[in-house]
């Protein structure tokens, strides 16, 4: 028999995963918290350049044009400052989950 014989199947690895599930399982936070961190870091630039548009705006537009564009920055700065919590608060439950694993593991050690 071979692999093809059986379209539908899950292919297994010849031999166990060198990695113990715990160390898998940290990979797996570091990861997320680096990706974390740059979608916050997104956040920041695109903060940094909605700050830009609007200074340029106000410097150009008169108050008839700004009253239309205020709201809209407003509602863009929400989302933006919302998205920033919600990836601290996932970095911190990584974390967290982290340090839990780090624990359990040096407990069954000693």
């Amino acid at each position: 028999m071979r692999p093809c014989d059986f379209p539908n199947s899950i292919p297994t690895p010849p031999a166990s995963p060198s990695q113990q599930p715990h160390d898998a399982l940290e990979s797996t936070l570091d990861a997320l918290v680096a990706f974390y961190h740059h979608e916050r870091m997104w956040v920041h630039r695109t903060r940094a350049l909605l700050a830009v548009d609007t200074k340029l705006q106000c410097m150009r537009g008169s108050s008839l044009r700004l009253e239309g564009i205020r709201p809209a920055q407003d509602a863009k700065e929400h989302i933006l400052r919302l998205f920033d919590e919600m990836m601290g608060d996932r970095i911190e439950s990584c974390q967290r989950i982290n340090q839990l694993v780090r624990s359990a593991r040096l407990a069954n050690h000693t």
